[in-house]
Order: structure tokens, then C-alpha cells, then sequence
């Protein structure tokens, strides 16, 4: 089964950088908000002030970019895909070495730093013991039970 190209792939790419930078500068504002979103029932932008209401807006707005980025990469996945065994398992071989040992090699990185620079394990052992009796945030942010 041969597959039609609906794009060319340069008028694709081109078309993704710009969508792309978007998505990335809604994810970046949707984790930049400092207020609660949460409402007490009936949305009434006079009782939260003008504010409050833009942004609100922008937090509903802004949860789109993740979901778009899934549909883009699924879509990018499957565009050349001819429907057989062989092609799919190359593919998920291919991911595997660019998405899974890059992720696993920098998130194992990440805790031999957090070893290194917090005590060796007794810093670990201390944000896991933290983290069971339900005092994450302590632990998160360094600070002691008074």
C-alpha cells in the first residue's frame, strides 16, 4: 500500500513552525499563572475584576496546546506509515532511541545530581519517606516541620 502525499513535506514544516512556537508560548503561559482559577459557581467577570476575567480566558485557551501537540505528533508518526508489521516496529525502534533513551539518560542524570548535591541517599531516602507520610511540599522546597 503506497501512501499520497497531501503536503509537501517543506510546505509542512513551514506551516508547523509557527503553530509550534504558539503551542509553546500557550504551554509557557498556562504554567506562569500565580492566581487561582477556580470559581464560585456562575461566572461573573464583575465580581473578579477585569483581570481575573482575561485571565481566565487565557488559562481555558492555553490548555488546548498540549492535546494540538499529540494530534501533531501522532499525525507526523503516521503520515508515512503503509500499514505493515515491519514499517510500524522500525518506527517504534526509532522513537525508542531518540525519545526513550534520552529521557531515561537525563532523568537518571537528574537523580545522581539530586544524590550529589543533597547528601548522598540520605537525601533520597529523606524526599521518599517525605513523599509516603504526605509532607511532599516540605520536602519539595527544602523546609523543615516546625
Amino acid at each position: 500500500m503506497k501512501y499520497r502525499k497531501v503536503l509537501s513535506d517543506d510546505i509542512l514544516i513551514k506551516s508547523l513552525i509557527p503553530v509550534n512556537f504558539l503551542l509553546s508560548f500557550l504551554i509557557v503561559f498556562h504554567h506562569g499563572f500565580t492566581m487561582s482559577v477556580d470559581y464560585n459557581g456562575i461566572f461573573n467577570p464583575d465580581s473578579y475584576g477585569l483581570t481575573m476575567a482575561i485571565q481566565r480566558y487565557m488559562y481555558n485557551l492555553s490548555e488546548c496546546a498540549v492535546p494540538v501537540f499529540y494530534f501533531i505528533s501522532a499525525y507526523l508518526f503516521y503520515r508515512t506509515f503503509d500499514g505493515t508489521w515491519n514499517n510500524y516496529k522500525k518506527k517504534i525502534i526509532r522513537r525508542v532511541r531518540s525519545l526513550l533513551v534520552p529521557y531515561l539518560l537525563f532523568n537518571t542524570l537528574g537523580y545522581v545530581k539530586s544524590i550529589v548535591f543533597n547528601g548522598g541517599l540520605g537525601g533520597v531516602i529523606y524526599q521518599i519517606i517525605s513523599c509516603r507520610c504526605g509532607r511532599v511540599i516540605l520536602c519539595h522546597y527544602g523546609l523543615s516541620e516546625s
